[in-house]
C-alpha cells in the first residue's frame, strides 16, 4: 500500500513514450513527440504511456511495444483504512454533477471555488461531483457555504454518497445553517465516486460545497488500466500546448492486489525527535522492513539517515543535518524496490529540533534573556529543555515543545504569547 514497488507489465502496443515527460523519444508503436527540426513548426504527435493501478497512477519509468516498467505511488482502500487508520484527507475534486436548469449563474457555481457565484434551482436539485471512471474517494468531511443571506434555504437538504450514481446513501441531513462556512464530519468508511448536495423539497442556493477526504478503492485488487495519452509539447515550442488528455483506455484481465499482509510498516521511531544539525541514532521499528543495513533506504522529513543495522523488524540509522525546512515524512524501503514503502499512521513521526540550552539555536549565539522578544520563525522547530527566564513576548510561526523527558520543571513566562500559524506543544 506504500507505493515505491517496482512493476513490470507485459505486452504489446504499448505506446513508446514516458507520457509525464516533455524531451524527445522515438519508441515502438506509440513512441513519443518526434520533432522536425529543419521546421520547428512541423510535429507528429505521437502518444505517450500512463498506467493506473485502483485509481493511483504507476509513474512510467521505462517503455517499449511490449512492456512497461513502473513504480507505484501510495494507494488506499477500506481494508488499509481498516487497519492502519486515516490518512491526512485533502479536499476532492471532480467533474460537476448538477441538477438543472440552474437559476442561477451555471452548473458548476458552487464548486467553482468563487463566493460571489452560487449554484440556484428551483424545487428537487443537486449539485455535487464525480471523481471520475475508476477514481472512488473515502469522504470524512463535508463543508458548505450557503448562498448570501439564504442560508436557512440549505435546511433539511441532505450530503450524499454513491459508488454508482443511481443508488445513494444520505451521510447527513442539515438541521441548522449558518452564513459563512458550515461542515459536518461524516463517518462512512465504503469508497464511493459519488458525492452530492441534494435539497429534495426546496430550491438550491449555495455557494461553496466542499467535499474532503482520501482517495481510495473499493477493494485493493484491481486490474491494470494502460492510458494512451497525448505527450506534452517540446521544450523548444515553450509553454505546452497538449494536456496528456487520455485516447484509449484498455483495462487488463491481470489483477494486481495491495494486501496488508504484504505491505511494511513502521510502527515506532525513538526517539521521535534530535537535533537539526544531526547525529542523532534513530531506532525504527515494524514489520517486512529490509532485513539488511546495506539493501534498506530510510529518509526521515526528506533526509537521508544513514542505517547502521538492519532486520526485518527494526532499523538503526544515524540522522543527518536537516538543512532547508521540510515536512514530517518518513520514508522506509528496499533500495531495489522490493514490497515498496513502508505505512505508518499519523502519529508516527520524526521531528527536527532545535534545545533551547544550545548556543548555535539562537543568532549570533545569543540565547534570550529576561525581558527579550522571542520570535520563532515558521521553519524553525525548538524544544524547551531548561527553565526560561521572564520573557516579553514569544512569537511562534513556527514549533515549540517542552522536553517531555526533562528532569528539571520548565516554564514558558511571558507577558504575551502569540501561536500565529504555529503550534505549541
Amino acid at each position: 500500500y506504500g507505493g515505491g514497488q517496482v512493476l513490470t507489465i507485459m505486452g504489446s502496443g504499448f505506446a513508446g513514450g514516458v507520457s509525464s515527460r516533455r524531451d524527445r523519444r522515438d519508441g515502438a508503436w506509440g513512441g513519443w513527440l518526434i520533432f522536425d527540426y529543419a521546421d520547428r513548426t512541423v510535429q507528429h504527435e505521437l502518444l505517450g504511456t500512463a498506467v493506473s493501478i485502483c485509481g493511483s497512477e504507476c509513474i512510467v519509468t521505462a517503455t517499449t511495444y511490449g512492456e512497461v516498467t513502473c513504480t507505484t505511488t501510495s494507494s488506499f482502500s477500506a481494508e488499509y483504512f481498516s487497519v492502519f487508520g486515516t490518512t491526512e484527507a485533502t479536499p476532492l475534486t471532480g467533474t460537476v454533477v448538477s441538477s438543472g436548469p440552474p437559476l442561477a449563474i451555471s452548473h458548476g457555481s458552487a464548486l467553482d471555488g468563487d463566493y460571489e457565484t452560487f449554484f440556484e434551482a428551483d424545487g428537487a436539485c443537486h449539485t455535487g461531483i464525480d471523481l471520475g471512471e475508476g477514481e472512488a474517494a473515502v469522504v470524512t468531511k463535508v463543508r458548505w457555504f450557503p448562498a448570501h443571506q439564504r442560508p436557512e434555504l440549505m435546511i433539511n437538504g441532505t450530503f450524499e454518497l454513491s459508488a454508482d450514481g443511481t443508488n445513494w446513501t444520505t451521510v447527513h441531513t442539515i438541521a441548522s445553517s449558518t452564513e459563512g462556512w458550515n461542515f459536518e464530519l461524516v463517518d462512512y468508511a465504503t469508497p464511493v465516486r459519488y458525492a452530492r448536495y441534494h435539497s429534495p423539497l426546496q430550491r438550491c442556493a449555495i455557494a461553496m460545497l466542499e467535499f474532503v477526504g482520501m482517495k481510495a478503492s473499493a477493494s485493493g485488487t484491481c486490474p491494470i488500466q494502460i492510458l494512451t495519452q497525448f505527450p506534452l509539447s517540446h521544450p523548444s515550442l515553450g509553454p505546452a500546448t497538449t494536456n496528456n488528455s487520455v485516447m484509449r483506455r484498455e483495462v487488463s484481465n491481470v489483477t494486481f492486489s495491495y494486501r496488508v499482509t504484504d505491505t511494511p510498516t513502521v510502527t515506532a521511531i525513538a526517539p521521535p525527535y534530535g537535533s537539526s544539525l544531526g547525529g542523532t541514532l534513530v531506532t525504527i521499528t515494524g514489520t517486512f522492513l529490509p532485513a539488511t543495513a546495506s539493501s534498506a533506504e530510510v529518509y526521515l522529513n526528506s533526509r537521508v539517515c544513514n542505517v547502521q543495522s538492519a532486520s526485518d523488524t527494526e532499523i538503526t540509522c544515524i540522522t543527518t543535518a536537516r538543512g532547508l525546512f521540510q515536512p514530517l515524512t518518513v520514508a522506509v524501503r528496499e533500495r531495489s524496490g522490493g514490497l515498496g514503502y513502508a505505512v505508518h499512521n499519523t502519529t508516527v513521526l520524526y521531528r527536527y529540533l532545535d534545545r533551547w540550552s544550545d548556543l548555535n539555536t539562537w543568532l549570533n549565539d545569543e540565547p534570550p534573556v529576561e525581558g527579550d522578544t522571542v520570535v520563532i520563525p515558521s521553519d524553525q522547530a525548538i524544544i524547551i529543555d531548561v527553565p526560561l527566564p521572564r520573557l516579553f513576548l514569544v512569537l511562534i510561526q513556527g514549533f515549540l515543545m517542552f522536553d517531555p523527558n526533562a528532569s528539571v520543571p520548565l516554564n514558558l513566562n511571558a507577558t504575551y504569547i502569540i501561536v500565529y500559524g504555529g503550534a505549541l506543544q
